[in-house]
């Protein structure tokens, strides 16, 4: 269960996504930009959130050591 993702809505305000876009000038339509930067901020949200999900994954955790340890001993019979 991800109890994290709640408290990353918090960050994000209108006035965080100006302040990244300080140093640009504004598009005449500051709601594209607004729109934009929030769907990056969206997508990279649930990216994260999926990597970590993965990462945390006791069954592929088990199974990523598993192959690392066959791999391994494959690569010392190949030395031999």
């Amino acid at each position: 269960m991800c109890v994290g993702i709640p408290i990353l809505a918090g960050f994000i305000s209108i006035l965080t996504i100006f302040l990244a876009e300080s140093g640009a000038s504004l598009t005449t339509n500051p709601t594209e930009l607004i729109t934009a930067r929030l769907m990056a901020i969206v997508l990279g949200s649930v990216i994260g959130a999926v990597g970590g999900r993965l990462l945390y994954h006791e069954r592929l955790q088990h199974l990523a050591i598993r192959r690392l340890r066959q791999t391994r001993i494959a690569m010392k019979k190949r030395r031999l």
